[in-house]
């Protein structure tokens, strides 16, 4: 502990000088002070680091509260949008198969007509399979 100089002690790699009764005490008094403010400026910065910590712990949860809540509205639209979609097509789907009854039925009334046309011609000029054996 003793180094070369007889009048100096080693001690944690602090250098101190032998008075009579033993090591200088202003010079440990003053390595005990700087020790003192070295771990009360450490503690200060872990209780910061301790602050970020939980205010970082905070900002996480409160995102994945947001991205659940964002998840759950673009589900919600996505519904909507689908429902709307659907409604939409199958309001065209019942238009068009309107559309085709309707031709449907024309074409079907056409056809009576026809029918109806060619049984009375048929009927009435004599022409028919019976009268040209």
């Amino acid at each position: 502990m003793d180094t070369s100089n007889d009048n100096v002690s080693d001690l944690l790699k602090k250098k101190f000088k032998i008075v009579k009764d033993g090591l200088d005490q202003d010079e440990v008094f003053s390595f005990i002070s700087n020790l003192m403010d070295q771990n009360n400026e450490l503690t200060a910065r872990l209780e910061h680091i301790d602050s970020l910590k939980k205010l970082a712990e905070k900002t996480v949860i409160e995102a994945d509260k947001q991205a659940e809540n964002i998840k759950l509205e673009i589900q919600e639209q996505a519904k909507a949008e689908a429902a709307s979609t659907i409604a939409e097509a199958e309001e065209k789907a019942r238009a068009e198969a309107e559309k085709i009854i309707v031709d449907a039925q024309q074409r079907k009334a056409e056809s009576d007509k026809m029918i109806a046309e060619a049984v009375f011609s048929l009927t009435h000029t004599g022409t028919g399979a019976r009268g040209e054996s």
